[in-house]
């Protein structure tokens, strides 16, 4: 299930970037004739679209100014409430699959985050360390958004934190019972030199799960503008069946989008997903289909590894949304080393040839794990 989830996680912006309902492009009529010298052609310049749509992003002034601020003073950063972390489409994907590891449910995550001393900061340019200067039910920070403020002392950018509500939970386990926090309610806004640069909403409804020491998700909504950009999502669902959904657009043009949806087993959260079907799409590419998780991970973890059982239950295609064309299918072979036989995901193309999808998408992964290692390293 780790390279499963893997692939699936890396190819969805999914780290970086919000949810919200989006539209499926359509797969009528696509053409599936394209022979493997175009196809790795059409996913190389992919590649490099999707990593200047990333970059794009990045140079955006409320995310500069984030990422500023975030370097600004290395013990306040880590003790500012990480709700932004709350709603990357990775952490929401893991709901859908493992909510256990979601830092927004996590108990013992959240128990040291609420625990912050609220109230309005400013940044000392004598000390270089943000001092309380005032109370405040909530959070203001004023900070300089970029180096030339830092420079002539100007704490031009303000952050501040407008709504936030949370639901107390009573978790117990083996040994013993407490009261643990969960945010439900997260609103925001980030200002520069007056100008509003971000707003982010946030809200989510959860119940405490049968074994008392953790909660389920039940529902998430969560809304970022960060002009020219605006991201999205949603996550809802109950019993065994759970949907999720993401856009992330430039102005109107849809960047990357989710639509997935996520069916239990009867044993609900304990286990792997019975399934997860839709499609997660970086523009131009879409990978759209289906996994019978539970059934996968089962095949994968015989010994030796069942690949006739994993790929009956795997059945994802990449397909070129621009010029409607299926480039290809993932599926799994077999590879052996010192330590045994293992498997690894392929790009099987339309005229038979394959390759590795690590090969594949070989720059494209390391710049965005590099991205994303460095993003998620603020909030460790």
């Amino acid at each position: 299930m780790k390279t499963t989830l893997k692939y699936l996680l890396i190819f969805s912006l999914v780290s970086l970037i919000g949810f919200n309902s989006c539209d499926d492009n359509g797969d009528n009529d696509i053409t599936d004739d394209m022979p493997s010298d175009q196809a790795k052609t059409e996913i190389g310049n992919a590649s490099q679209d999707i990593w200047d749509n990333f970059m794009t992003m990045m140079d955006a002034e409320a995310m500069s100014a984030f990422m500023f601020l975030m370097e600004l003073d290395p013990e306040f950063d880590k003790t500012i409430p990480v709700f932004s972390n709350m709603v990357t489409p990775k952490n929401l994907i893991t709901f859908a699959t493992n909510h256990q590891k979601h830092k927004a449910v996590n108990v013992s995550y959240n128990a040291k985050e609420l625990d912050f001393d609220w109230g309005i900061y400013e940044y000392d340019f004598t000390t270089n360390s943000f001092v309380k200067v005032g109370d405040h039910d909530l959070l203001i920070i004023y900070f300089p958004a970029d180096q030339a403020a830092f420079d002539s002392g100007d704490n031009n950018g303000v952050f501040s934190l407008t709504d936030f509500d949370y639901e107390e939970f009573n978790f117990s386990d083996e040994y013993g019972s407490w009261d643990e926090d969960i945010p439900t309610v997260v609103k925001a806004n980030m200002k520069i030199d007056n100008n509003e640069v971000l707003n982010l909403n946030y809200s989510g409804s959860f119940q405490l799960a049968p074994e008392g020491d953790h909660v389920i998700p039940q529902s998430l909504s969560a809304s970022l503008t960060m002009s020219p950009f605006s991201m999205n999502m949603s996550f809802s669902g109950s019993n065994r069946d759970y949907s999720a959904s993401v856009s992330f657009k430039q102005n109107s043009d849809l960047i990357a989008g989710a639509d997935i949806s996520v069916r239990l087993t009867n044993n609900l959260w304990d286990d792997e997903p019975e399934k997860i079907s839709g499609y997660i799409q970086l523009t131009p590419l879409k990978f759209d289909g289906y996994v019978n998780v539970y059934a996968f991970e089962n095949a994968i973890d015989e010994d030796p590894p069942n690949f006739t059982v994993m790929n009956q239950n795997f059945n994802v295609d990449l397909i070129q949304v621009d010029l409607n064309a299926k480039l290809g299918h993932i599926e799994f072979k077999s590879f052996v080393d010192d330590y045994g036989e293992y498997a690894e995901p392929v790009i099987v193309y339309n005229d038979g040839q394959w390759e590795l999808l690590d090969d594949a998408f070989a720059d494209l992964i390391k710049n965005i794990d590099e991205l994303i290692g460095d993003f998620e390293d603020m909030f460790d």
